[in-house]
């Protein structure tokens, strides 16, 4: 595939731009275990700078690329296609991680994913289908060789002599 180095780059710069949006969004409470909880306001966001695990994709989609680059055969592209799988596996697991926290005291509740999030997993998504697109491509470049020229005949082979 001649573009993937922009495709690649694109998803990437993708990924890394919407952290600057919101990833999360949730309410802040007082209280705890066994004080009751008071609501001091809602619709609090945090960016993707916040949270390191949201870094994460772009470097997968970066290593990638390495890989790719490296060297264009059948196995780098199946390498690139399970990290590229992996890669959303892992947005899954960030959507997990963004709205389950654990707050037995005291602290933000009702977490909810926002735009950013759902940017960057729009992103993955792309650079999966790049990814399937690539080794199909790999696949049939190795199918389908470059010709090569034909050989000189030499009629002083019995085997030239005797072609019909």
């Amino acid at each position: 595939m001649k573009n993937i180095l922009i495709y690649s780059l694109v998803a990437a710069a993708t990924i890394l731009l919407s952290l600057f949006l919101p990833y999360e969004s949730h309410d802040m409470q007082t209280g705890g275990l066994f004080k009751p909880q008071v609501m001091i306001g809602y619709g609090y966001t945090t960016s993707g700078l916040s949270h390191v695990s949201a870094f994460f994709p772009a470097f997968f989609i970066l290593i990638c690329l390495v890989i790719i680059k490296l060297n264009e055969s059948l196995a780098t592209a199946i390498v690139a296609l399970v990290i590229s799988f992996g890669n959303l596996i892992y947005m899954a697991f960030l959507a997990f991680i963004l709205q389950f926290h654990l707050n037995l005291f005291n602290g933000p509740t009702n977490y909810e994913l926002e735009i950013g999030y759902y940017i960057a997993l729009l992103a993955v998504f792309a650079y999966l289908i790049v990814s399937v697109i690539h080794l199909i491509t790999v696949i049939r470049k190795r199918r389908n060789p470059k010709p090569t020229p034909e050989s000189i005949s030499n009629s002083d082979l019995l085997d030239d002599a005797l072609d019909f």
